[in-house]
C-alpha cells in the first residue's frame, strides 16, 4: 500500500484562529472596563490563554505539518504532545469510531499498552500516557477536526491499512 500523508485543512484552522483572536480582542476590550480588581486578574489570565491560543492556530496555519502518516510499517502521529509518535501495525488490536458530542474520534486499542509507550521518548510525557491510562482513558484516540478527512474517512483508511498488514 502507498504511504497516505494528513495534514491540517489551512481553512479550518483559520477559522479558530480568527475566534481566539476575536476572543482575545474581546478580552483587551474588558481589561480597559473599570471593573472589580480580583475580576482583573482573572481576566487578565483568561486573556493571556486566548492570546497564546491564537498564536498557536496562528504559526499552524502557515506550517506545512503532517499531523498523520500511515505507511505499510505502521501510523505516525504527530498531532498532540501526547501522542505516541510511532505505532506499528501489529501493536494495534483494534480500530473503532468514538463519537463524543457531535465529534467523532478513532479510539486505538492497543495489544500492549506499556510496549507501545516506550515509543515515547520524553520521560515526563511517558508519565502522562501513563496517568491517562491509569484514569481509563483510551490510549490512543484520534481527532480528524483540523485535518482535511473526516474521522469516519479517516476510520475506513486506518482499517484498511490494519487488515492490509494482517495478510
Amino acid at each position: 500500500m502507498k504511504e497516505i500523508t494528513i495534514c491540517y485543512n489551512k481553512r479550518k484552522m483559520f477559522f479558530k484562529f480568527s475566534l481566539f483572536f476575536l476572543m482575545f480582542l474581546v478580552g483587551l476590550l474588558f481589561l480597559s472596563i473599570d471593573i472589580l480588581p480580583h475580576a482583573f486578574y482573572f481576566l487578565k489570565y483568561v486573556t493571556f490563554l486566548l492570546f497564546a491560543f491564537a498564536f498557536f492556530y496562528g504559526i499552524e496555519i502557515f506550517s506545512d505539518k503532517k499531523v498523520f502518516r500511515l505507511t505499510k510499517e505502521g501510523f505516525f502521529d504527530a498531532y498532540s504532545i501526547l501522542s505516541i509518535p510511532k505505532l506499528e501495525w501489529d501493536e494495534i488490536e483494534k480500530i473503532e469510531l468514538h463519537p463524543v458530542a457531535h465529534h467523532n474520534f478513532i479510539e486505538i486499542k492497543l495489544k500492549d499498552v506499556s510496549k507501545s509507550a516506550k515509543h515515547i521518548k520524553n520521560p515526563v510525557l511517558r508519565g502522562l500516557f501513563k496517568v491517562n491510562i491509569f484514569l481509563g482513558f483510551p490510549p490512543v484516540l484520534l481527532s480528524f477536526e483540523e485535518t482535511n478527512v473526516t474521522g469516519k474517512e479517516a476510520l475506513k483508511i486506518l482499517t484498511e491499512y490494519l487488515e492490509a498488514s494482517k495478510k
